[in-house]
């Protein structure tokens, strides 16, 4: 998995994963703080969520315990229990996410997931890129004819691909008013858009142009930076979903 962690554009800037000695350190961190552990079901909406406090960590059992928060949970097991499940949790201002496999012990009446886990740090940089894919649909509206379906998107600008015949049409410097921005279902209104760049590859009949958003006023700013990382947390859960499949059926 670190393997492929390099060599993937969106876990190599929104996610960084933990070594072995990072994640012991982590787990004994927040086990000592009893921080809340929000877990849901792998391949589940995140509105199923249901939120567990750290209780200790048993290195010898390679174990981390759990108890739940819910009342119900105190005197039923949770339809969890054995199952494969995502988790975030956060401490301070950094955001970490796992998954693993959450199983219940009667005796201690606490739940608990194995401490050999792969643990991701969310970094939630406004200058992340996010592609365009099967599940990210980005749409720029520059003008009452014109949509653009551009290839990804960061805070601060996106880029499309057209043909070179038509490369004069957005020349360096342009600029064009009140565009409308569309990121999946969400909707941007972005004041300014202005052509920063082209770039070409030899013997391509294509050519890439580069955007930049302007005069974005701050609360769209901060809501399109969250959306952006919101979706690149989707990209990866889907990933690793799949890549457990993988390993299922091999």
């Amino acid at each position: 998995m670190a393997k492929n962690l390099q060599h993937d554009p969106n876990k190599k800037h929104y996610f960084t994963q933990l070594s072995v000695a990072e994640t012991t350190t982590l787990i004994n961190e927040i086990c000592s703080q009893k921080l809340i552990i929000q877990v849901w079901p792998e391949g589940g909406s995140e509105k199923n969520i249901e939120e567990y406090t750290f209780q200790k960590f048993d290195e010898e059992k390679k174990l981390v315990f759990l108890k739940s928060k819910g009342l119900l949970k105190l005197i039923t097991t949770s339809k969890l229990a054995g199952k494969k499940i995502f988790a975030k949790f956060q401490i301070d201002e950094d955001s970490y996410f796992t998954h693993a496999k959450l199983n219940f012990s009667p005796e201690t009446s606490l739940y608990n997931i194995p401490s050999e886990i792969t643990i991701y740090k969310t970094v939630q940089r406004k200058d992340y890129r996010l592609d365009a894919g099967p599940h990210t649909k980005i749409k720029l509206k520059v003008s009452e004819n014109v949509v653009l379906d551009c290839n990804d998107i960061s805070a601060g600008g996106t880029s499309f691909t057209t043909t070179k015949d038509k490369k004069p049409h957005y020349p360096k410097g342009k600029i064009f008013e009140n565009c409308i921005l569309r990121l999946n279902t969400e909707i941007f209104e972005i004041p300014k858009v202005k052509i920063m760049s082209h770039i070409e590859k030899d013997g391509k009949e294509e050519v890439k142009i580069g955007m930049a958003f302007l005069d974005l006023d701050e609360d769209s700013d901060i809501k399109l930076c969250k959306m952006i990382n919101v979706e690149a947390k989707g990209v990866e859960i889907r990933k690793i979903m799949l890549n457990n499949e993988k390993k299922s059926q091999s």
